[in-house]
């Protein structure tokens, strides 16, 4: 699977965590982890196969920190073997363990670490599903990192407060990037809460247009009437690539015997993802296919789910029409918004165009 295509190469470096968070749908009696020798190899071909001028390499878990010593001997491998290659490295974390020795190690290679914060929002909304962790985390550490980013997922228990969380993160400084999670018991109800809590935040960014708004209203929908669709990992040219903690190759994390679990699971016919771009047999020719940027590996998990898969069609295409409200309320303001700022003037175009075909259609 790693080609000269490949950008990013997952290490899943343990399948050991110090938390168990409900919506998780990791394998829990896996607690295999990575050897430096295995990750060395797949580094080596990664980085002698691929074309990519500034690659990437996630670790991932577990936590990841729990396999600390493994990844610190990645990084200075990469850093004296490779430095022609500029390689970046992000590290998705629950952040309990990031004290001390580890605090002081990120401060020391900052240039190249992306250190990406598990957080939900607020101390009850955090702790609601990720085994009262808030208390165990230096937010003050998060927050004034180099580019502080967190994570945030959103379930049906949680939706009705997605307004205030993501505005207390705001608080923080933090960048966030939103998740609906898969696999829970969304339905129309939960479905109009999330409808409600998008509105209200749109009007938050509009009234606040220096504050950087978060991934689910940061949708590259221009794309809907450009030549070019969005770029999908692994169904076609596997841009990224996953390797489990036992050392073999994967499509993505999700795929791994320790992910492919529970309402994750993915049924042996979609395991490659090259036959899982399509959501529904409709997706083919859905006007929205050039910029749905299903996850393959969600999508296989779905396919053979009919209700769970069209509740999942149905939330995107809120998310379009969000997206395309918001992007024509800032375009056609007065204001100056940080959203807009390093948008070119041709993009500010198909922004417009696509803005007005998706709440044509919608």
């Amino acid at each position: 699977m790693i080609n000269e295509h490949t950008e990013d190469l997952c290490l899943v470096v343990t399948e050991k965590c110090n938390l168990n968070c409900l919506y998780c749908q990791s394998n829990k009696i896996f607690s295999r982890s990575m050897s430096f020798a295995c990750a060395k190899d797949y580094i080596d071909r990664f980085l002698h196969v691929s074309m990519i001028e500034k690659p990437s390499i996630t670790f991932m878990g577990g936590e990841p920190f729990v396999a600390f010593k493994t990844i610190k001997e990645i990084v200075s491998y990469v850093k004296q073997f490779y430095p022609q290659k500029e390689v970046s490295f992000t590290i998705v974390t629950n952040g309990t363990l990031v004290h001390g020795d580890i605090q002081k190690w990120i401060k020391e290679n900052e240039n190249c670490l992306q250190i990406t914060l598990s957080l939900d929002g607020t101390e009850d909304s955090h702790n609601l599903n990720r085994c009262d962790s808030f208390h165990l985390i230096d937010i003050d550490f998060f927050k004034n990192l180099r580019k502080p980013i967190v994570n945030s997922v959103f379930t049906p228990d949680t939706i009705h407060d997605m307004f205030y969380n993501v505005k207390e993160l705001h608080k923080h400084n933090f960048f966030i990037k939103g998740f609906i999670a898969d696999g829970e018991q969304w339905n129309t109800q939960s479905i109009n809460v999330l409808a409600m809590q998008l509105s209200s935040l749109i009007e938050y960014y509009l009234r606040n247009n220096n504050i950087l708004p978060f991934s689910l209203l940061s949708l590259p929908i221009y794309k809907l009437t450009t030549d070019k669709p969005i770029k999908r990992c692994g169904s076609e040219s596997f841009y990224e690539v996953s390797i489990s903690a036992d050392g073999k190759e994967y499509a993505c994390h999700r795929c791994t015997p320790f992910e492919n679990n529970g309402t994750w699971r993915i049924p042996d016919k979609y395991r490659d993802l090259t036959n899982a771009r399509y959501l529904l047999d409709d997706c083919m020719n859905c006007p929205f296919d050039r910029i749905c940027n299903a996850c393959p590996a969600s999508n296989a998990s779905l396919k053979d789910n009919l209700e769970m898969s069209l509740i999942n069609c149905q939330i995107r295409k809120l998310l379009f029409k969000s997206n395309a409200y918001f992007y024509l309320r800032m375009l056609t303001s007065e204001n100056e918004y940080i959203a807009l700022k390093h948008i070119s003037d041709d993009k500010k175009k198909h922004l417009i165009q696509s803005s007005k075909t998706i709440i044509e259609l919608l």
